[in-house]
């Protein structure tokens, strides 16, 4: 084996960029600035794709550390931070949110009208006789997944059962019941 030097070369300069799952929902650009070793502020836009997952890295050939001159300048790599927001989390290209319905809204059922992340209005069925922590699934409501079209996950809502505080003669009629 020889040892030969290995050439050095510019770096790979990382950034992070930080959006919202709302924002991951639609495809859209955003330009971010970052600083290269050398102290500059330079400037990239990103084609962020609709349904975009936490943790991918884009690759900016050319765009990085330009230190050493005579040498090819370091790629950029922006990570992807996808956050929850609007009381939706995502796990894989399924949402999940929470809803509290009352007690006779458990036993007797029903429906009720839950904001999307696009701001759209879909209407959810409680079956009568949910217990709590019930899942439930609205397909095609959820995430788009990454480079498919029309393809989406699904929606998840948990539903919590809130038990309302009783007078007397309230809980005398409910056991008459």
């Amino acid at each position: 084996r020889q040892n030969r030097p290995r050439q050095r070369g510019n770096k790979n300069v990382q950034v992070r960029m930080a959006i919202s799952i709302k924002e991951a929902m639609n495809k859209h650009e955003k330009t971010i600035n970052y600083k290269l070793p050398s102290g500059r502020e330079e400037f990239a836009t990103v084609n962020i794709p609709a349904g975009v997952q936490h943790g991918v890295t884009f690759k900016f050939a050319n765009m990085g550390d330009d230190s050493i001159k005579n040498m090819p300048r370091g790629d950029l790599m922006v990570m992807m931070s996808v956050l929850d927001s609007d009381g939706f989390t995502r796990k894989g290209n399924d949402l999940y949110t929470d809803k509290t319905i009352d007690c006779f809204q458990a036993v007797r059922g029903h429906n009720f009208n839950l904001k999307t992340l696009e701001d759209k209005i879909i209407k959810v069925k409680v079956p009568a006789g949910t217990q709590p922590n019930t899942l439930l699934q609205v397909q095609g409501q959820g995430m788009p997944v990454h480079k498919t079209i029309g393809i989406r996950g699904n929606l998840y809502v948990k539903i919590h059962i809130l038990i309302p505080q009783l007078s007397a003669a309230d809980l005398k009629r409910i056991k008459d019941l």
